[in-house]
C-alpha cells in the first residue's frame, strides 16, 4: 500500500502546480516550466502517480507553447506506459511540430481508438486530425475533420477552438483550390 502523503509536501506540490498554471495563463512559460517540473518532482516523491502524470501533461503543454516540441515529447515519455487521450493528443501535437507526420498519425489513431462516446476531447481530436491531414496534403479529409469539430463546438463556449476549426476549414478549402469558399 502506498504511504500516506505528507501534508506539507502535498501542499507544496499543489502550490507549485497552481502557480505554474497561473504563470502559463499569463504567458510566463519559462517560470511555468520550472513550477511544473517542481510539482512533478514533489508528486513523484510522495508516490502520487495521478499528480505526477497531470503535471507532466502541464509541462508538455508549456514546452509546446515555448516552441520546444522535442522537450515536450521527453516530458510525455513518463506517461507512455498507459497513455491517455490527452497524452496521445499532446504527443501528436509535438510530432506535428517536428514534421513527424507518420508518428503523429499513429498517435492520433490511438487517441481516436480511446475516445469513446461521449468523449470531451473529440472536438480537439478532430482539429488535430484536420491539421495532420492538411500537413499530409489530404485537403478533403482535413475539411471533413474540421467540419466535424465545428459541429461539436457550436453549442459550447470555446472561442479559441471554434476559431481554429474555421481556420482549418478555410485552409482545407484553399488547399483544395476553393479560394472563394476559403474566404
Amino acid at each position: 500500500t502506498p504511504k500516506p502523503a505528507d501534508p506539507p509536501r502535498l501542499k507544496a506540490a499543489l502550490e507549485a502546480e497552481s502557480d505554474g498554471a497561473k504563470r502559463y495563463e499569463r504567458g510566463d512559460y519559462i517560470v511555468a516550466t520550472r513550477r511544473f517540473e517542481e510539482a512533478v518532482r514533489i508528486y513523484a516523491s510522495i508516490d502520487d502517480a495521478t499528480g505526477t502524470s497531470r503535471n507532466r501533461l502541464h509541462l508538455a503543454r508549456t514546452e509546446l507553447a515555448r516552441g520546444q516540441a522535442e522537450t515536450a515529447l521527453l516530458a510525455l515519455a513518463g506517461n507512455a506506459g498507459d497513455p491517455t487521450v490527452d497524452t496521445l493528443m499532446l504527443t501528436a501535437q509535438a510530432q506535428l511540430a517536428l514534421d513527424r507526420l507518420d508518428a503523429a498519425q499513429r498517435s492520433l489513431a490511438a487517441a481516436a481508438g480511446q475516445c469513446a462516446t461521449p468523449c470531451p476531447q473529440l472536438a480537439s481530436l478532430n482539429l488535430l486530425r484536420a491539421r495532420a491531414a492538411l500537413a499530409g496534403g489530404q485537403a478533403p479529409e482535413a475539411l471533413a475533420h474540421a467540419e466535424a469539430a465545428l459541429k461539436l463546438l457550436r453549442d459550447g463556449n470555446e472561442a479559441n477552438e471554434t476559431a481554429n476549426a474555421w481556420r482549418l476549414i478555410a485552409s482545407a478549402r484553399l488547399a483544395a483550390g476553393d479560394a472563394a469558399g476559403a474566404l
